[in-house]
């Protein structure tokens, strides 16, 4: 509460209180999800559009989950007196214009050929609204969305989940960590026929890192064991019920439902000795590539400046770095006889070929310098979180 309306109140008090909280309450009687009263909604939309599930490109078992967030969205709407015509019907219309089109990404860089893009959009809307009669669409995505964190505690999109110790050990641990860490979140948005948003909401999954705590609130993050992600009925059931209730007048979240973690990736244990003295004893020899540039708009001198700072740095702690003068040419080279680390009909990036391509090119430096260590720099678009 700010502080002037914190005034407001307190001198209302006496007298006034009543009068004073009760357009308070009726302000947050309104659903933020719901851009059109829900009444409208639904006395405007009887057939909905259900569109094929977008997830994220390095989800496992991906396709298994598109399929089932697929059947339980169409299965709630039709419940709800929707009409729905389904996903594949959509799905069926892109994928042929994907292929007549013959890719819409640039393989080499992941960039969108606008024509193709524009062409593709235009088409498969046209088509499907040829050939269905629906009065609005439904979008439904998986997301990686932002938790904020405190203490051994994560809250998103309608969820708070334990992501650290507990009892004593949270106490001594983390009660003053703030901060944030990636989860993931089911997202649906109700469009009209007009492509105007009506409905949106989201629900939380699940997080993607565990906070761990140390001695003295020190702390750190572990990753979530990818092959356990959205893998728990129990978090689906919670998230379909966040997103999809309002919209459906319905009340489907499970009751003293359990959510127990998943388990944490196994943390790599350092080959290397613990002290700096003897770690650069025993990887003394460092071959140091090019800074890695992860958006196009940083400029090749950036990438100039932060090499020539890590090599001096290096040199100046003890190492003997190598750089080879060729390596830039050989991954271009490289990235060019595979044809891109990009599918060009997703654009998503295809980290199995690239990680082949850098061993190739590596095994080219190695010859000329036989290294105990390589460091592979990267500038990277992250975010900041801030208290």
């Amino acid at each position: 509460m700010n502080r002037s309306l914190h005034r407001i109140v307190r001198c209302a008090s006496v007298g006034l209180l009543t009068v004073a909280l009760v357009p308070v309450a009726w302000a947050g009687n309104k659903d933020p999800a719901f851009e059109v009263p829900r009444e409208e909604i639904v006395a405007r939309i009887k057939t909905i559009g259900v569109m094929p599930m977008i997830t994220p490109s390095d989800l496992p078992n991906r396709a298994d989950v598109e399929r089932r967030y697929e059947a339980e969205v169409v299965t709630r709407l039709e419940r709800a007196g929707f009409a729905v015509v389904k996903p594949d019907v959509m799905r069926v219309i892109r994928d042929r214009l994907r292929q007549s089109l013959g890719g819409l990404y640039n393989p080499l860089d992941g960039k969108p050929i606008e024509e193709k893009v524009k062409a593709f959009q235009e088409y498969s809307r046209s088509e499907y609204q040829t050939r269905n009669v629906v009065d609005g669409t439904l979008r439904i995505d998986i997301r990686e969305r932002t938790a904020d964190t405190e203490s051994s505690r994560a809250d998103w999109d309608g969820v708070r989940e334990d992501i650290g110790g507990s009892g004593f050990t949270a106490l001594m641990t983390n009660t003053q960590v703030k901060g944030s860490t990636p989860a993931l979140s089911f997202v649906v948005r109700l469009f009209d026929k007009a492509d105007k948003l009506l409905y949106a909401k989201a629900g939380g999954l699940q997080v993607l890192r565990y906070v761990t705590g140390g001695q003295f609130g020190a702390f750190k993050q572990s990753r979530v064991d990818p092959e356990f992600l959205l893998t728990d009925p129990a978090r689906d059931l919670r998230a379909w019920s966040i997103a999809l209730d309002p919209l459906l007048a319905a009340d489907t979240m499970p009751r003293d439902a359990k959510y127990p973690h998943a388990p944490a990736t196994a943390d790599a244990q350092a080959a290397a000795p613990q002290s700096l003295s003897a770690f650069i004893n025993r990887y003394t020899e460092v071959l140091l590539v090019p800074v890695e540039l992860e958006m196009a708009t940083q400029r090749e001198d950036a990438r100039q400046s932060f090499g020539e700072l890590l090599r001096t740095r290096l040199i100046a702690l003890g190492f003997h770095v190598q750089v080879d003068p060729e390596y830039a040419a050989h991954l271009t080279a490289e990235r060019t006889a595979s044809g891109g680390f990009y599918d060009p009909y997703t654009g998503e990036f295809d980290q199995a070929r690239r990680d082949a391509s850098l061993a190739r090119v590596l095994a080219q430096s190695l010859v000329k310098y036989p290294v105990a260590a390589v460091m592979y720099p990267a500038i990277v678009r992250t975010t900041a979180s801030f208290q």
